[in-house]
C-alpha cells in the first residue's frame, strides 16, 4: 500500500491507470472530445436542406388551416340565413352584407356564440358565402387570417368541368 501512496506522489503529472501503475498524460492515447468543423457544417448543411424542403409546405398547411376557418364561418352565415328564410317573408336578399344581418334581430339567434372574425363582414355578402361553399376559390386578406371578398372567384372547378361535359355531349 505504501508503494502506491509513494509512486503517486513521485509522478505529479499522471493518471492512475491500475493500483500499481500510472502513465503520464502526455505519453498516453488521448480521447478526442468534441466535434469537428467538418462535422458542425455538415450538420448546419443538412438542417438547411431540410428547412428549405419542409417550410414551405408546412406554410401552406397554415394558410389551407385559415381558409377552412372561412368556410367554416360562411357556412354558418348560410345557415342562419336559411334558417331565417324559413321561417319569415320577405327572405333576405344575397346581396345583403354579412354584418348587416348581424344585427337583425331576426337572424342574430342563429348566430348566437358564432365567431365570424375570419370574414370582412362588412364587405362580404351572403351571395360570397353561398360562392365559397360551392367551391369558389378566394384568397386571405395580406398576412392575416380574414377573407378579402374581391378574390372570389366567381366559376368554380365544378362548374367548368360540368360545362366542359355538357359541350362533349354536344
Amino acid at each position: 500500500m505504501n508503494y502506491i501512496k509513494n509512486e503517486i506522489k513521485n509522478c505529479k503529472s499522471v493518471e492512475v491507470l491500475t493500483r500499481k501503475t500510472c502513465r503520464h498524460k502526455h505519453l498516453g492515447n488521448k480521447k478526442k472530445e468534441g466535434f469537428t468543423l467538418i462535422e458542425v457544417i455538415a450538420v448546419i448543411a443538412i438542417i438547411g436542406i431540410l428547412a428549405v424542403i419542409i417550410l414551405p409546405k408546412v406554410t401552406g398547411y397554415i394558410k389551407e388551416a385559415k381558409k377552412v376557418k372561412v368556410v367554416d364561418q360562411c357556412r354558418k352565415v348560410v345557415m342562419a340565413v336559411e334558417s331565417y328564410n324559413l321561417r319569415h317573408d320577405p327572405a333576405l336578399s344575397d346581396s345583403v352584407a354579412v354584418g348587416s344581418i348581424i344585427t337583425n334581430k331576426g337572424v342574430s339567434k342563429y348566430l348566437e356564440g358564432v365567431d365570424l372574425n375570419n370574414l370582412n363582414v362588412d364587405s362580404t355578402s351572403i351571395k360570397n358565402c353561398y360562392d365559397i361553399l360551392n367551391g369558389a376559390e378566394f384568397d386571405l386578406a395580406d398576412d392575416t387570417d380574414v377573407l378579402n371578398p374581391s378574390t372570389i372567384s366567381k366559376s368554380t372547378d365544378k362548374d367548368n368541368k360540368d360545362n366542359k361535359d355538357s359541350n362533349d355531349n354536344k
